[in-house]
């Protein structure tokens, strides 16, 4: 079973249909060029469950900046990429002293058929967002444009025709009323959220609010398709926020960078797709799927996700672990996890 190179199969010949004088193969994957900007798709790491079933971790990253230090002018302009994130957020490497645009998801043959699609609207949306960045980025932040060519083809003149397909589907689809109905949010609601690790849920019209455990308080899920994106359009938003008042005002971007290492670019708590920022007193992850990835049903997984994330998060901040009944910091030890070993430096 090869959950990832199966889903990097189908989204080399079927879906993106890349054509093999802009691509090379990878140990782990493939690199491309649509246009001036490489794209690593890529398996990074596998799980195999005690039923002997495998999960392969997929990620997707499009290189944006290079040659790139941290400083206060590349965090705030890193900081209007958080804000408008979609389904990829900024991550910063400071061992290449490079940023890229993220997303990473835990794939196995069971969602195989639903997520390879999301996957690849991801993908295109990662283009689109660094070609339409990538002048304003450029002139904001404290390095250059990591523009590349093929190392046989060269520098890409014309971008692929894909990607301008794709920004004509996404525009049309965006200016129509989002696909995700007041019904499929009660339904969710009523199947899904009724119960733990849901502390209370609740739908009206255009979206639902759901609450996690977060130490001795609670962290809000809101999903909303009333909430239009200044970029692409119509479609879902979604944003888990957290109480988080331990740092410093210069820190918080800086965190928030670091907890998307951990989440779009490392291994997922949820499904790696959006971007955390924090806005001085709550740390927030945000997520939009514009109409063009609409999937009937998305509305569960996507609930399931973020309690997984809201239990990573509680563990982190508040050493509570609700994942196993009655366990906590306080009663069960556990060793550190490498989010915590990554935010030890923002404290």
């Amino acid at each position: 079973m090869n959950p990832g190179k199966n889903t990097i199969n189908w989204l080399k010949t079927e879906q993106l249909r890349i054509d093999p004088e802009w691509m090379i193969e990878t140990p782990k994957g493939l690199t491309w060029w649509a246009d001036q900007h490489a794209q690593h798709i890529e398996v990074t790491h596998r799980e195999t469950g005690p039923d002997g079933d495998v999960a392969d971790y997929v990620r997707i990253r499009t290189e944006l900046l290079k040659n790139c230090d941290l400083t206060p002018k590349t965090e705030a302009a890193l900081n209007m990429l958080m804000t408008l994130a979609t389904m990829s957020g900024p991550v910063y490497l400071k061992e290449t002293r490079s940023v890229e645009l993220s997303c990473s998801v835990r794939i196995h043959e069971g969602i195989r058929g639903w997520m390879a699609p999301l996957l690849s609207v991801a993908a295109m949306l990662q283009i689109q967002e660094v070609r339409n960045a990538a002048g304003l980025i450029g002139v904001m932040a404290d390095g250059e444009m990591a523009t590349s060519g093929h190392p046989v083809s060269g520098m890409r003149e014309e971008p692929d025709e894909l990607v301008e397909g794709f920004g004509g589907l996404l525009k049309m689809s965006g200016e129509e009323n989002s696909k995700w109905s007041p019904a499929e949010f009660q339904s969710a609601v009523d199947k899904h959220m009724q119960a733990p690790p849901s502390l209370g849920a609740s739908a009206g019209g255009a979206g639902l609010t759901v609450e996690f455990p977060y130490g001795d308080f609670s962290s809000l899920c809101q999903l909303k398709a009333d909430e239009k994106h200044p970029v692409v359009g119509n479609g879902l938003f979604l944003r888990q926020t957290y109480p988080f008042h331990d740092l410093a005002k210069e820190k918080t971007i800086g965190a928030a960078l670091a907890m998307n290492k951990g989440e779009l670019f490392d291994r997922p708590a949820g499904y790696g797709f959006g971007s955390y920022l924090h806005d001085g007193s709550c740390l927030h992850y945000t997520m939009f799927i514009p109409n063009a990835a609409y999937r009937p049903g998305l509305l569960p997984n996507l609930y399931y996700a973020c309690a997984g994330r809201a239990c990573a998060l509680s563990s982190v901040f508040t050493k509570n672990d609700w994942s196993s009944p009655g366990a906590s910091a306080q009663s069960k030890p556990r060793p550190r996890s490498a989010l915590e070993r990554m935010m030890d430096r923002f404290k």
